[in-house]
């Protein structure tokens, strides 16, 4: 018997012990298990896992044997044991040596510290005296046991969850330390046979963008593909065994089992219980060096011996989420649907449940487990996996969806899953299904759909794959739309051919769709097939926790007839909505209804058709619309556009600002010196006096002449000819000459040429600081920041300073801006130019000097955040004096709460 053997013999000796003092006593301690690791040293799990439950979903505590000759102090003997409990999420390990054993706890600072030693009674030095002194070693396990019970009643040592073990920190584990290598032996056998190699490489052509924030290299990106199916393949047989007895032959696997052994078992599962899409085998997935079977394996005992029956859909979820960069993710926009989310969206957008429905974006599954939850509770089982149709472009969200909507009661029926790029989905097409019970093909032409539900990828116009580009191009109705289409808009559209007349689709859409350029277009295109019937939001946090996007509900219908659009803003967080489902249940019936039921749960604001248009043709956000935005449409007559009053520009960009933007230290003539504003964070007042301008309010010197080189040697002015000089040999970036990048028509290639300066400004993207400055005379401003220059007959300077900010607009500076994911309000020159103030053509002189004679105490406190301002005695009497000035003190409260409202969700998203 060799090393490794003694080793294990006496492994199961310690185990045995171990399970007959639990047997025979009351400890928090309810279950063992080990023998798991099939290579010495270096397998996945540890030598002994101790339970906190019969059924072995809660692990304690892992163990880590060696015998006497391997010293209690060894390193890899105590890396190797943190490594595993790092694996298992546990907070502590334990190492027996038959000579000493040790508990290590994790501390304040997640370093493993030894806790306590125990030294047994007799003195054992080598592997004979293990045997000989058995009975006193194993006395001495039996005290080690009560006491580690201690630790687990006190909570010191804290247990970790079957699930947690499987979904995270196992299988990355696995990817993690096997990549490379199963990348290797790839590359070794393509060396051999170069249709392997040709293969990578065409598969690395269509799939590259998908890796490129994940892996450059082809060979390791397909490693991981491999790594990950066959993770899939185990978990899932082992899930299903326990509601599909054919299955059980699963179990077959031992340290003994072959690639070829386990490709069989596989292949006899998907005969007599189908799941194709799951157990089909990859290309090339047998190549995979011996190290990498035998983590399989060793995952496979794992999942053999512990209680994987009750694992849940999310397990495979996170595979998929945990063991992708978030970079893919952003890239595919492949995000997965909060259960919560599904349900509201699920339940405001379907209305028939007996009718058919498709998920064909269905990622990891969420979505259509929602729906056949609920259609289990009304209809049989085979009309309900009949009626909802599920589809996907991609493999492993498929495999997990299919997992997702599998069941006891539904293991055994067909259901209506199938691999489709929803671009390219058309009504009438033939799709092949599996029939389980028999595996016969059977088919199924795509019928029109009661109701579609989706949440289609993150994907904006640059990022769209080549393959969707070519479909896009090759379609006549989508190559006819608008450039720069995110994909869901071109998903959105195609899908109207499928959808029953009154039917429903509701959709998951980044925010952007109500503010963009391309989003007015895509409403535009969008209302020649589909109503928009209601618009969600939420108001208080973010629904998708793992991506930087503010995300809305959106339901359409196949209507064009319709007049109103309601517009949802949630009170709740989803989480809230989660944990109390009376929100859940007000949120669905407003919708439903609607109507708005109770107001701290969910507002709704509702508009006809013309009114949207209104709003759109204002240059106001649909994202502003969940707001009352009664009082800005109904006082319109007493409005003007800015853009009629002022001249309005982005600040200036000269080009190369090493040359333009000064050092504070120069030899340059004053008179070539201008200053320009860098940015307005330091700007606390109204009116900015240029001349006493600080560098800390980040204003730069600014290299500014018009003179020409004869010019200015004739005045002696080296400075500025040095300065000059000092640029004319230098290139940019892509190696030409600054003299031929910089020169403009009529001015010097040194010159700043006709960069205007500004009397007026406003920030570009502020956070919550709505304000316009005026500065004591003309300045160049930075190019973050708007200009806006009085046109020749407007000169009351004193009360547009005072009009542009006042409460009308600062709220119409809000409602033409679009919220960013960082809280920040987008919005640029060509968003001013359609904000509009209130006319001072309809003041009378009384009412002008009111409005300023206010204005100037507002001045005297400096800028403030919108939410603060509005706390001021001072800012409430001049905002209230320009209402009343144009009849509009009615509107007061109405424009309070909606600004300071959508600001702080906006800030808070």
């Amino acid at each position: 018997m060799d090393l490794v053997e003694n080793e294990r013999s006496w492994q199961t000796r310690v185990i045995n012990d171990i399970y007959s003092i639990i047997e025979n006593n009351n400890l928090l301690i309810k279950e063992v298990a080990g023998e798991l690791n099939i290579r010495s040293g270096n397998g996945l799990f540890p030598d002994v896992l101790l339970f906190s439950d019969s059924g072995r979903e809660k692990v304690l505590q892992g163990w880590e044997l060696k015998m006497p000759d391997t010293d209690i102090n060894d390193y890899n003997f105590i890396e190797n044991a943190k490594e595993k409990a790092r694996i298992l999420g546990v907070n502590s390990f334990f190492l027996w040596n038959f000579s000493y054993g040790v508990l290590y706890i994790k501390d304040n600072s997640e370093n493993f510290k030894v806790e306590k030693t125990w030294k047994p009674s007799i003195n054992i030095q080598n592997r004979d005296d293990v045997k000989i002194y058995r009975e006193e070693w194993e006395k001495q396990i039996e005290d080690i046991i009560f006491e580690l019970n201690n630790y687990f009643i006190s909570g010191k040592i804290v247990n970790s969850s079957l699930q947690n073990i499987i979904s995270i920190n196992t299988i990355s584990t696995i990817i993690k330390r096997n990549k490379n290598s199963v990348a290797d032996f790839i590359k070794k056998s393509a060396r051999k046979n170069a249709v392997i190699a040709a293969f990578i490489s065409d598969w690395w052509e269509k799939i590259r963008e998908e890796y490129s924030r994940d892996e450059s290299d082809e060979y390791v990106a397909y490693g991981k593909k491999i790594i990950l199916s066959w993770i899939i393949k185990l978990i899932f047989a082992n899930v299903i065994k326990f509601k599909q007895n054919d299955a059980l032959i699963i179990n077959q696997i031992d340290e003994k089992s072959t690639i070829e052994d386990v490709q069989n078992i596989f292949c006899e599962i998907t005969n007599k219980c189908d799941f194709y899409n799951v157990f089909s085998k990859i290309e090339y997935e047998e190549l995979l060096p011996v190290d990498t079977w035998n983590d399989f394996i060793e995952f496979e005992l794992f999942l053999k011996t512990n209680q994987t029956s009750h694992l849940k859909q999310e397990i495979l979820q996170n595979v998929l989420e945990q063991t992708v960069a978030t970079g893919r993710r952003e890239i595919n926009g492949q995000y997965t649907t909060p259960q919560e989310l599904a349900v509201l969206l699920s339940n405001i957008t379907i209305i028939n449940w007996e009718g058919t429905v498709l998920d064909c974006c269905c990622g990891t599954g969420t979505i259509p487990n929602v729906i056949l939850e609920k259609k289990k509770s009304i209809m049989n089982i085979k009309d309900a996996l009949a009626s909802v149709w599920v589809s996907d472009k991609n493999d492993y969200p498929l495999q997990i969806a299919n997992i997702s909507i599998t069941d006891a009661d539904t293991i055994n029926v067909p259901n209506r899953l199938f691999k489709h790029n929803a671009l390219n989905l058309k009504l009438g097409e033939e799709i092949d299904f599996k029939d389980p019970n028999n595996g016969e093909i059977f088919h199924e032409t795509t019928p029109k759909f009661d109701s579609i539900v989706i949440n289609p990828p993150f994907v904006d116009f640059n990022n769209i794959s080549k393959e969707d580009m070519d479909i896009i191009n090759s379609d006549s109705y989508l190559s006819g739309l608008p450039n720069r289409f995110d994909l869901s808009y071109y998903i959105i559209l195609n899908l109207s051919g499928l959808l029953k007349e009154n039917g429903t689709l509701g959709v998951i859409l980044q925010d952007s769709w109500m503010g963009s350029g391309a989003g007015t277009q895509f409403i535009k295109e969008a209302s020649k097939v589909y109503h928009i019937k209601e618009v969600h939001i939420s108001g208080k946090g973010r629904w998708f926790d793992n991506a930087d996007v503010v995300t809305t509900l959106v339901v359409f219908e196949k209507n064009t007839d319709k007049t109103e659009t309601n517009f949802f803003l949630w009170k709740k967080s989803l989480d809230e909505i989660q944990n109390e489902k009376k929100y859940e249940r007000i949120i669905i019936n407003s919708s439903l209804l609607n109507k708005e039921i109770e107001k701290s749960v969910v507002s709704v604001q509702s508009y006809s058709t013309d009114e949207l248009r209104k709003i759109i043709n204002l240059g106001i956000s649909l994202n502003a619309s969940f707001y009352n935005l009664d009082c800005l449409i109904n006082i319109q007559s007493k409005l003007v556009q800015l853009d009629k009053i002022f001249k309005i520009s982005r600040g200036s960009r000269r080009g190369w600002d090493d040359m333009f933007l000064l050092p504070e230290r120069n030899n340059i003539e004053k008179c070539y010196i201008s200053k320009i504003l860098k940015n307005t964070r330091a700007i606390n007042t109204y009116e900015v006096d240029i001349n006493n301008l600080t560098k800390d309010q980040n204003y730069i010197d600014l290299f500014d002449c018009s003179e020409s080189i004869e010019s200015l040697k004739s005045k002696k002015h080296y400075g500025a000819l040095e300065w000059i000089n000092k640029f004319e040999q230098q290139v940019n970036g892509n190696g030409k000459p600054l003299p031929n990048v910089l020169k403009k028509p009529g001015y010097y290639w040194y010159s700043f040429g006709n960069e205007e300066k500004h009397l007026f400004f406003t920030l570009m993207n502020p956070y919550d600081r709505l304000f316009f400055g005026k500065f004591s005379q003309p300045i160049y401003i930075n190019q973050r920041i708007i200009g806006l220059d009085p046109k020749d007959e407007y000169e009351d300077y004193d009360l547009y300073l005072a009009l542009l900010n006042s409460l009308v607009t600062q709220f119409y500076f809000e409602c033409v801006g679009f919220p960013r994911g960082s809280g920040a309000l987008d919005i640029n020159s060509s968003k001013v130019k359609k904000i509009a103030m209130l006319d001072p053509e309809l003041l009378n002189s009384s009412q002008r000097e009111s409005i300023i004679h206010a204005f100037q105490e507002v001045k005297s406190e400096g800028i403030k955040s919108i939410s603060e301002g509005l706390k001021s005695p001072v800012r409430i009497r001049f905002e209230k004096t320009v209402l009343e000035s144009y009849g509009l003190i009615e509107y007061f409260d109405i424009l309070v709460d909606s600004l300071l409202t959508m600001q702080k969700n906006r800030i808070e998203k």
